[in-house]
């Protein structure tokens, strides 16, 4: 998936053209093995774009469920494959089941 690239002399420029890949890790498996319903679990979510698929797999898998407060960084605007009405529609089955908090 499209993502950030940060130049090493940091002028916060994003070069769509040359994604750089990165490890990841299963957030949900992570999530399911980490936490039991009722911990109290505040996630910072700020993941370019990639917040979609996760919190869609995070919803798949219930392990949203898992999450007491959501805050986050959303960027629908900036990638041409997500539509104000796909970002609209998971907005509103994240925030039924979390406190979602946004910043920018």
């Amino acid at each position: 998936m499209p993502g950030k690239w940060v130049p090493p002399v940091y002028d916060q420029q994003i070069d769509y053209k040359h994604p750089v890949l990165v490890p990841c890790l299963d957030f949900s498996a992570w999530l399911k093995q980490m936490f039991l319903p009722g911990d109290n679990v505040i996630v910072k979510m700020d993941i370019e774009g990639a917040e979609y698929p996760v919190l869609r797999k995070m919803i798949a898998d219930d392990t949203l469920a898992l999450v007491s407060v959501l805050h986050i960084e959303w960027h629908h605007d900036r990638f041409a494959w997500m539509t104000r009405d796909e970002h609209d529609d998971l907005y509103t089955a994240v925030s039924a089941q979390v406190e979602v908090l946004e910043w920018t």
